[in-house]
């Protein structure tokens, strides 16, 4: 029997069966599983990722009225996400001052919000037990994807704007129109292209479900809508368009080539966003008129956009959570098959279970990876030997520099520290790194800020040689001659228990 074809009827009650109030528990431990996570994760005075930090210090740039994008000769760099991540967090900012926990809140909260947005329509349209299954699938392909899922980066906005467009492509007409539901996607797609943009991509089944693969005309407004909210951003005076063009595109001819290790990484993670494949081969196996056309054109367009993002997942220094924003699509296509198998219960009831269970499992080596991390951050207490620099030295600059490994390069996501503090922050090894694989070599100003001791103090991780550190694209000196120069200039002045603070000799 074919599910209904009416995207706002919900099923048969289901009643308060076992089945139904055991998922509805699991759900409940999830999702304060997932509020835990969030919680602890907010709560660290540190970062992740090396990026992390660096949109939190270009967003308070820019409420400080820097421009968010520079030329290719000028200095510092800021900014290389679209302007909306920047606008986001400098509201928070904004709203909230400078610190560590502000620079996150955005993008806990709508992590959150993705959650509750894709309950509300997986339990409108599908009625309380599917949501649950839905609500079990989405936060373990978050758990899976941790800490892509929440941390400051694109992506948790990604995730939310992707499926608040598969809540609004379902809006009845009778009560918000016929054009609500395009006008809400094209939004969507403005927003989420304005953070990355080859965002458009993930929108490919949302639009082709809306919209009937046939109809170009509803297309074209939606297309229409979704540059016009692409571009309004550009209209601030500190945002360049030219700019930001020329800093993606420029970066993406140069180093814009296939990892094919990440290809086959990206691929294996792919396999979550081509599942309900097997749901579908299913259907098929009891006979054609079990299968909902509508349904398989969905999940054909999600396959389509599936593997596009196979692309961007696997260039080099990128990854397969690129395949995140699919995840709302992804599910939604897995509840509608099961509509096909609503008179077989008990093997309708088996996948419901099967499914989370199998998806929940994968993610806990992730978990655990995740949970160390964290602990490592909070147990370390790197933040309060910074602050407690920062106090000593408040008529004074300080600044984080950098030693000779990766592991010592960690210690440096905690910059924002400084930053807030209002200290400078004129050199950055991860806009380096980007900058010098394409050619730009910005180490002459770097030396001459160090030769004329234009900053007192310098953060160094303890024991290591400062600036010596290599880069991730190359096998070459991030600095070059700027570590001679600092010997030159700078002496250690005292041994922390994370960092070495070396001042100038003069």
């Amino acid at each position: 029997m074919l599910p209904s074809k009416d995207p706002m009827k919900k099923m048969e009650f289901e009643g308060y069966n076992p089945f139904t109030l055991a998922l509805a528990g699991i759900t409940a431990v999830s999702v304060a599983y997932l509020g835990y996570v969030l919680f602890f994760y907010g709560s660290l005075e540190g970062y992740l990722d090396h990026v992390e930090p660096n949109i939190a210090i270009s967003s308070w740039r820019f409420l400080g009225g820097h421009s968010l994008f520079q030329g290719l000769d000028e200095w510092p760099k800021l900014g290389s996400y679209g302007p909306l991540l920047y606008l986001i967090h400098s509201t928070a900012f904004k709203l909230g001052g400078g610190s560590v926990l502000v620079s996150k809140f955005a993008a806990l909260a709508v992590s959150a919000g993705s959650v509750l947005i894709f309950f509300c329509y997986a339990y409108t349209r599908f009625g309380a037990l599917k949501a649950y299954v839905g609500v079990l699938l989405f936060i373990a392909i978050t758990l899976l994807f941790s800490p892509y899922s929440f941390w400051n980066r694109p992506d948790p906005f990604t995730v939310f704007l992707v499926t608040l467009a598969v809540f609004a492509k379902n809006l009845p007409a009778d009560r918000w129109g016929r054009w609500a539901p395009h006008a809400v996607v094209g939004i969507c797609i403005g927003l989420t292209v304005n953070l990355k943009v080859h965002s458009f991509i993930y929108f490919i089944p949302v639009v082709v479900d809306l919209c009937g693969w046939k109809n170009i005309r509803e297309m074209i407004v939606i297309g229409l809508i979704s540059i016009a909210v692409f571009l309004l951003p550009f209209a601030h005076p500190q945002i360049s368009l030219a700019k930001y063009l020329d800093r993606m595109f420029g970066t993406l001819s140069i180093r814009g080539g296939l990892d094919t290790g990440m290809l086959v990484t990206s691929f294996r993670y792919s396999l979550f966003f081509y599942s309900p494949a097997l749901l579908l081969a299913g259907l098929l196996a009891r006979g054609r008129n079990h299968v909902d056309g509508k349904c398989a054109i969905y999940f054909a367009a999600l396959a389509v956009s599936t593997t596009i993002a196979l692309y961007p997942a696997s260039i080099i220094g990128t990854g397969p959570y690129h395949l995140l924003p699919l995840i709302a699509v992804t599910i939604d296509s897995m509840l509608r098959f099961t509509g096909g198998y609503d008179d077989m219960p008990r093997l309708q009831k088996g996948i419901f279970v099967l499914i989370p269970v199998i998806f929940l499992t994968v993610s806990l080596p992730v978990q655990r990876r995740l949970m160390r991390n964290m602990e490592r951050i909070a147990a370390e207490n790197a933040a309060g030997e910074i602050h407690k620099i920062i106090k000593e030295h408040e008529d004074e600059t300080v600044q984080m520099g950098y030693g000779e490994t990766f592991e010592g390069y960690r210690l440096s996501f905690y910059k924002p520290i400084l930053i807030f503090a209002g200290q400078p922050g004129t050199v950055d090894a991860q806009e380096a790194m980007e900058f010098q694989s394409i050619g730009y070599d910005f180490t002459g100003r770097f030396t001459a800020q160090l030769e004329r001791c234009e900053t007192r103090h310098w953060l160094i991780p303890k024991g290591e040689t400062p600036f010596m550190m290599q880069s991730y694209y190359q096998s070459v000196s991030l600095f070059g001659g700027a570590a001679e120069v600092f010997q030159e200039k700078y002496t250690k002045a005292e041994t922390l228990d994370h960092f070495d603070l070396w001042s100038c000799r003069d």
